[in-house]
């Protein structure tokens, strides 16, 4: 039966989803706990501090780059089951690390597998469903990692009280993951993606890859886009390893404490953004129009979130940051999907030079977000640096046409 019509497709995509969620679950679980992680190990500086995420950013750099390679090499079927016992493997590992060190690099291992994963998704979705079910599907992967971060900052503590630490919620949290990874390769036992029945499963070179490589790279859609998505990338980075903390113990001293909901209103606004993102994606398919308007809306409503101290007024700025954030991330996906001459194998390299550039962009970010507050002691030029920041994902969509650079800005 063809895969796009088999009811399997439904399994794939709930292992697909829950193992992302479950990365993302563990990442945000350890950002929230930042304070006590860091007062556990001594460290006293916001900048250090904030390498719990550039640890997992650096795995996902390189992951990313080479994410093409092992592709080509192991298979779809391999690559992401690589994929999810790299993540189960460093999630567990985090919550026995007896140091900073060892924490960082099992961080980093997290990430490593998160990049695998993640460069993987667009490509499996391309095989396993039909165009008209495709912007749907993407959307629902595309809120994967917000809705474990929702889940962290909505039930993390409470997880944490009832299994006696945060070091308990995230080794359970590995242990799911290897769940889902053995469930993967027992789903996908026979199934050859990306090969018509009976084709041969044979390995590329090297030196294919390499060419595969440099002919994704002369395609100034990857380059410009992936830029620009590291600008609003560097953003939430930031949002989601600082903003609980201001929200919760900076904004106007102890009543702070009653703003710590302005994060999780962005949160769960942007999943039912990015699902009703899919709906709009399926009927109205000029995606860039909707990546630009979007682009556009996140610039002043990020500047009202960071600067204004009107709770009215951060409320409508939150609903309107995690509108714009997600309900343009079927249509991006879409926007690489629908390339000429695309199929999934280079929907993997493409999404893996994609999110390389984008997070080599955007992995800088909380570290000098939070430089910025250790130097100047005051969120003012951190809250400005990520305003910059994210006004590059709207320059990039202006810079680009369906094939390739625009001619003119406007």
């Amino acid at each position: 039966m063809e895969r796009t019509k088999s009811k399997k497709r439904f399994l794939v995509e709930f292992v697909v989803f829950f193992s992302y969620v479950l990365y993302s679950f563990s990442m945000e679980t350890g950002n929230l706990y930042m304070r006590d992680i860091m007062a556990q190990f001594n460290i006293n500086s916001l900048a250090t501090g904030s390498h719990l995420s550039n640890a997992n950013s650096a795995g996902k750099l390189v992951g990313t780059v080479i994410a093409g390679f092992i592709l080509y090499r192991m298979g779809w079927r391999l690559a992401f089951f690589v994929s999810g016992l790299l993540i189960a493997i460093g999630t567990i590992f985090v919550g026995f690390s007896l140091n900073f060190q060892m924490l960082l690099f099992f961080r980093f291992l997290m990430g490593l597998g998160g990049a695998f994963m993640l460069s993987l998704i667009a490509g499996i979705v391309f095989q396993w469903f039909s165009m008209n079910e495709k912007t749907i599907v993407n959307s629902v992967n595309g809120i994967a990692y917000s809705f474990g971060a929702t889940l962290a900052i909505s039930i993390s503590w409470f997880l944490a009280d009832f299994f006696g630490s945060w070091r308990n919620v995230i080794v359970l949290t590995g242990l799911l993951s290897v769940l889902f990874a053995v469930f993967w390769i027992l789903l996908m036992k026979g199934e050859y993606l990306d090969q018509k029945e009976g084709e041969s499963s044979k390995k590329n070179s090297f030196k294919e890859i390499a060419l595969e490589y440099k002919k994704i790279l002369t395609k100034t859609q990857v380059i410009l886009f992936g830029l620009g998505q590291g600008g609003v990338l560097g953003f939430y980075l930031c949002f989601l390893t600082f903003f609980p903390v201001y929200y919760a113990y900076e904004f106007h001293g102890e009543s702070g404490q009653a703003l710590s909901y302005i994060p999780k209103i962005i949160a769960w606004v942007g999943l039912f953004s990015a699902l009703l993102g899919g709906v709009i994606a399926k009927y109205y398919t000029n995606r860039l129009m909707i990546l630009r308007l979007c682009s556009f809306l996140q610039i002043p409503s990020i500047m009202i979130l960071t600067f204004s101290h009107n709770e009215p007024l951060l409320i409508i700025s939150a609903i309107l940051v995690g509108m714009s954030i997600f309900l343009a991330i079927s249509s991006y996906i879409s926007y690489a999907q629908e390339w000429e001459g695309m199929d999934a194998n280079s929907l993997g390299v493409v999404f893996g030079l994609f999110w390389f550039i984008a997070y080599a962009f955007a992995s800088p970010a909380p570290w000098i977000f939070g430089f910025l507050i250790d130097k100047t002691h005051s969120y003012t030029a951190s809250f400005v640096f990520v305003i910059a920041l994210d006004s590059l994902y709207f320059i990039s969509s202006m810079l680009l046409n369906q094939n390739g650079l625009r001619k003119r800005f406007f």
